[in-house]
């Protein structure tokens, strides 16, 4: 079945400026997320959506400037935050968190693994099995 042509500048125009991301009311109330990388950029503004539903965000990041930034306007939307400055494309970074984590006994509902590790640029298909440990 042949799809109706449509105007490239017809769907450019019927695409919302920002995107839609909508959550039941109280869906995430008292969640803890684990965010990783949420220093800035996407990890920064899901902490901050997610933060805006209700849910209590913990998060790591490289750069302990990114990290105090960002506790600090989470508790200007009254939520509760707290940031780990670990590098978790390091194995010693991840037992690190873990650590950290057991002995406070926080227990995380939701993990948003959003950190990017690629050790080598590459096309897809030559990427071997190795690299994806």
């Amino acid at each position: 079945m042949r799809r109706p042509s449509i105007p490239d500048w017809k769907l450019a125009n019927e695409l919302p400026s920002e995107p839609n991301i909508s959550f039941s009311p109280g869906l995430l109330e008292g969640k803890k997320v684990l965010i990783t990388g949420a220093g800035k950029n996407i990890g920064k503004s899901i902490a901050h959506i997610m933060a805006e539903h209700g849910a209590q965000i913990y998060f790591t990041d490289l750069n302990v400037k990114r990290c105090r930034r960002l506790e600090n306007e989470l508790l200007e939307k009254s939520a509760k935050n707290r940031g780990f400055v670990v590098d978790c494309s390091k194995r010693k970074g991840l037992k690190k968190l873990l650590t950290i984590l057991k002995n406070e006994s926080i227990h995380i509902d939701i993990l948003v693994n959003n950190v990017g590790v690629t050790p080598k640029i590459k096309p897809f298909k030559e990427i071997d099995n190795s690299e994806w440990q």
